[in-house]
């Protein structure tokens, strides 16, 4: 059946709808938001970076994923672990061990300046890579992301953490401090049946992307029978969801981290700064309450009271981060940030 409807009241609808939308900008930042805020929860990564693209620094496109020894490197000649004198084994990491005094001393060092949230000295990675976790960590936190615990450098092996092969080959990247692990009560890590299966995670996928900028390859993606290659179709993958490492040389580390290519992201960003963040509820609600009206007349009078007390209200901050909160996880050795 055909609707007649006066051309004078199709003129007022249309004219309270463009209140609505006008009052909604007022409340919505213009920002374009690129990546959705959810957790990323099907990853798809980048195809692997080039070496020339890693000696350029510009890896904001790809994946730097290379498998070198980082004392070949010239990350620091670990010490066999477990072998010989002076280990002390805390139930998580030998971090500490008179064994490993002038190791840490020569090739650790701990943040000397805030990292958003962190304070001075929370964090210890590798004297050649520490500005690509801080510059990391500095970002997401800038952009909205909470950072609520994260570790760095721990002496210890993969699999058996104690080390009790006694090999080198055994061990992490995080006994050089090229590998931190961040937010793992929300990024547990779990084996998989297949790369399709949605993955347990909180991190955005703007995080990731930003990771990979900062020349960090991200656990999520799985290691070496992982999801780590679009169109992966492995069976039983484990993904190490709060897991972030740095697989390059301390060159392309330096030409990563260099200023022409890097902003300053440790200060604090100002309030004209693009912000991360969802339509707010009120916003999404009242475009609802429009579109169920059942008039012009309803609709001309939702939309134009709605937008008055719209324009009225301060817009609400926002963070894409969980609050922060004391709980305690029970995840081995991973401090809290502080307050």
């Amino acid at each position: 059946m055909t609707s007649l409807r006066h051309p004078l009241v199709s003129r007022v609808a249309a004219l309270a709808g463009a209140a609505l939308v006008t009052a909604v900008s007022a409340v919505v930042p213009a920002a374009t938001v690129v990546f959705a805020d959810d957790g990323y929860s099907h990853p798809v990564p980048p195809p692997k970076c080039t070496t020339e693209q890693a000696d350029s620094g510009d890896v904001g496109d790809c994946l730097l994923a290379f498998y070198n020894d980082p004392a070949a490197d010239g990350f620091g000649d670990a010490p066999e672990p477990g072998v010989g004198e002076g280990w002390v084994w805390d139930g998580h990491t030998y971090r500490g061990s008179p064994a490993l005094a002038d190791f840490e001393a020569a090739n650790i060092t701990a943040n000397t300046e805030r990292v958003g949230d962190l304070r001075v000295g929370y964090l210890s990675t590798n004297t050649l890579a520490h500005q690509l976790f801080e510059g990391f960590l500095a970002e997401i936190q800038a952009k909205g992301y909470e950072v609520r615990h994260v570790s760095g450098y721990s002496f210890r092996c993969t699999g058996d953490w104690d080390c009790s092969s006694g090999r080198y080959d055994d061990l992490s990247l995080h006994a050089w401090g090229l590998a931190i692990d961040m937010n793992s009560d929300a990024n547990p890590i779990r084996t998989y049946p297949t790369c399709a299966d949605e993955v347990a995670t909180d991190l955005p996928e703007w995080a990731i992307r930003t990771a990979e900028r900062w020349g960090l390859y991200w656990g999520g993606y799985g290691w070496n029978r992982g999801c780590n290659e679009s169109g992966s179709t492995n069976s039983s993958v484990t993904r190490d969801a709060p897991h972030f490492e740095y697989r390059g040389t301390p060159a392309q580390a330096r030409a990563i981290a260099q200023p022409a290519i890097r902003p300053n992201t440790r200060r604090r960003p100002s309030a004209s700064m693009p912000k991360y963040r969802p339509a707010p509820a009120r916003a999404q609600n009242r475009l609802r309450v429009l579109s169920s009206s059942a008039s012009p007349k309803s609709a001309m009078k939702s939309g134009i009271s709605g937008a008055a007390q719209m324009m009225a209200q301060p817009s609400p901050g926002f963070s894409h981060g969980r609050r922060r909160a004391s709980a305690k996880t029970g995840a081995p050795y991973i401090r809290r940030m502080p307050k």
